[in-house]
């Protein structure tokens, strides 16, 4: 990691710094009667996800910036685009075919991925943090629900470089 990794990190940190203190504050505040933990229970949850979130990318850029995804792709092995989607019914698979069709799927099964012409692979990939809320949260809910979640990148932030292909892809092994 060198130079463009490193000082995304200095600027992380320093958010995470700057989180901190305003908590260390908020805590000041409250404990001299000047406001009330009714009136900060929001600040004081965006803060700590700041920090959580921004350890985590901390994390991956030291990590060198990617991760591993699980992805379709054909059964000779050619990639699909394909995300996991969140249901009323649940979680599935998203799958486009090479003649633009699309399917969904709840199964991880081989033999049933199989006869629909498609296998499961682990891609590894760029990769940073979103936050993210429950599908049905909004408002307050939403903000107190979100959470950092790892999604693929075109952009790996520890190099500073952008990325058009997979680095790698292995056999899926569930």
């Amino acid at each position: 990691m060198y130079g463009y990794g490193e000082k995304l990190i200095n600027e992380l940190q320093e958010q995470s710094d700057r989180a901190e203190k305003s908590i260390d504050q908020r805590a000041r505040r409250i404990a001299e009667g000047e406001t009330d933990i009714d009136d900060c229970f929001v600040s004081q949850n965006t803060e700590y996800l700041i920090i959580s979130e921004d350890k985590l990318k901390i994390d991956l850029i030291k990590d060198g910036g990617t991760a591993w995804f699980t992805e379709a792709a054909t059964l000779d092995g050619k990639l699909l685009k394909s995300r996991w989607i969140n249901t009323r019914y649940g979680a599935r698979f998203l799958v486009e075919r090479e003649d633009g069709t699309t399917f969904m799927t709840s199964s991880q099964n081989p033999k049933v991925l199989a006869k629909r012409g498609i296998k499961l692979v682990s891609v590894k990939r760029p990769a940073w943090y979103e936050l993210r809320c429950n599908r049905a949260a909004s408002g307050m809910y939403g903000a107190y629900t979100a959470r950092p979640v790892l999604v693929p990148s075109c952009y790996n932030y520890a190099t500073g470089q952008t990325v058009d292909q997979p680095l790698e892809v292995k056999e899926w092994e569930g």
